[in-house]
């Protein structure tokens, strides 16, 4: 009975002393946590930011569940100038509080400071659903998703890209270019076309030939060539004796009989015959009469992309498919060419704006001038001066340009300034 007794004396006095030992434990981790506060407190308001690095920490340990730690401890590096460890310390945040848009925010703010807006959109694209719609990372998104740099020097002409390889002009010499703007061939030729396909027409030395995308002359003829573009289609525009037609990639003739004509491209071109335009299918039958006065063309002298043409009858311009056949009563004053399925600038009453593949208005008619969309973005003029809108209308890229054109699908445009071009290329496509 005794020993029963002294058996519960002891778990009881061992019962109060683990108590008393948690109590008082507890008791000096609560004084630490107050004083640790106190220290970090006094030590930002002194501007000593080292000693806190290790006091965050020790905040962080007692407290995991509480973010404003891990951001004071990274605003710490930053103070310190510590660029490296602050970037770590904001992707902590995200590891431990993912669905928190502090860590991302953080992160995202310091890589736009520092130009890295390619890591800020990677940053956006990585994001959790249930924070994406967060205002201030939407905001640092959409300042990001169009900055741009340049790529290349100044010109006084640039082509547009369709292909690996354009064509720029420096003075007198023609030259080819990739999407970074760097020379692609040694050789500067008096006039060149550029690629399409995989071979471009050029003209050096009093010769129109074919180079193939190293810069290789690889076909030729002995007759004498007037004019040339490069192959599209398996065919390319030719000109001889005064006459237009086509000829494949040996130079074998075919129909040179026209006053002037396209490069094939969806499997149609234009021709034009005694002055009138028609379009015409591979196989060379007609699609339509000659019945129109003008036909639009881009630079690459291509009529049909996005599957519509403009051709003029009269005073106004027609919207055609494929087949030929009008796509809507609508007619207008002037229009751009299709860039791609986005929609088309088109001119009415004096202005531009822009329609659908169908025909259907989807941008008023204001602008003073205006290239079609690409990439969700449309080149406008407004009072002299280029920017580019989205579909909202609202200016994406500033009006600083003296003329910009559409982007090509790696994100590069080319843009004016004064009598000079260049390229713009939007970063989140590098």
């Amino acid at each position: 009975m005794r020993n029963k007794v002294l058996f519960i004396v002891l778990i009881f006095l061992l019962t109060v002393g683990a108590w008393v030992i948690t109590f008082l434990t507890n008791n000096s981790k609560e004084d630490r946590f107050i004083s640790i506060k106190a220290q970090v407190k006094e030590n930002e308001e002194l501007g000593i930011y080292k000693k806190n690095i290790a006091l965050y920490k020790e905040l962080i340990s007692m407290e995991k569940e509480n973010i404003q730690w891990y951001e004071k401890l990274a605003d710490s590096y930053y103070h310190l100038e510590k660029y490296g460890d602050y970037e770590n310390a904001c992707m902590d945040i995200i590891k431990a509080f993912p669905e928190d848009a502090l860590g991302y925010i953080k992160l995202g703010e310091y890589y736009r400071q520092n130009g890295r807006v390619d890591e800020v959109i990677e940053l956006y694209s990585s994001l959790p659903e249930s924070i994406k719609e967060d205002k201030t990372l939407k905001a640092l998104y959409e300042k990001s998703e169009f900055e741009y740099t340049y790529r290349g020097s100044t010109c006084d002409e640039i082509i547009p890209f369709l292909s690996y390889l354009t064509v720029v002009r420096k003075g007198e010499s023609y030259i080819y270019v990739d999407y970074t703007g760097s020379q692609a061939f040694e050789r500067e030729y008096d006039l060149a076309r550029p690629f399409i396909e995989d071979m471009a027409a050029v003209f050096y030395d009093n010769e129109w030939y074919m180079i193939d995308k190293e810069g290789d002359k690889i076909a030729a003829t002995k007759e004498l060539v007037q004019d040339l573009y490069s192959i599209s289609e398996g065919y390319a525009v030719a000109k001889f004796n005064g006459m237009y037609g086509y000829v494949d990639e040996n130079f074998k003739k075919f129909h040179i009989e026209y006053d002037n004509a396209t490069n094939f491209y969806n499997n149609v071109a234009a021709v034009q015959v005694n002055g009138k335009w028609k379009l015409i299918s591979k196989e060379f039958k007609d699609i339509t009469d000659a019945i129109y006065d003008e036909i639009i063309v881009d630079e690459n002298n291509i009529c049909t992309r996005g599957g519509v043409i403009f051709a003029k009858k009269g005073e106004n311009y027609h919207m055609l498919n494929l087949s030929g056949k009008e796509i809507t009563n609508e007619v207008f004053e002037d229009a751009r060419i299709f860039v791609s399925k986005e929609p088309v600038a088109v001119k009415k009453n004096g202005k531009w704006g822009f329609i659908d593949t169908e025909g259907k208005k989807v941008i008023d008619f204001k602008y003073d001038d205006a290239y079609s969309f690409s990439l969700g973005l449309a080149p406008v003029c407004i009072d002299g001066i280029w920017g580019y809108i989205d579909q909202k209308e609202e200016m994406k890229v500033p009006r600083i340009f003296d003329e910009s054109k559409p982007f090509y699908k790696t994100g590069i445009a080319v843009v004016k300034y004064g009598n000079t071009y260049r390229f713009i290329q939007l970063i989140k496509y590098e």
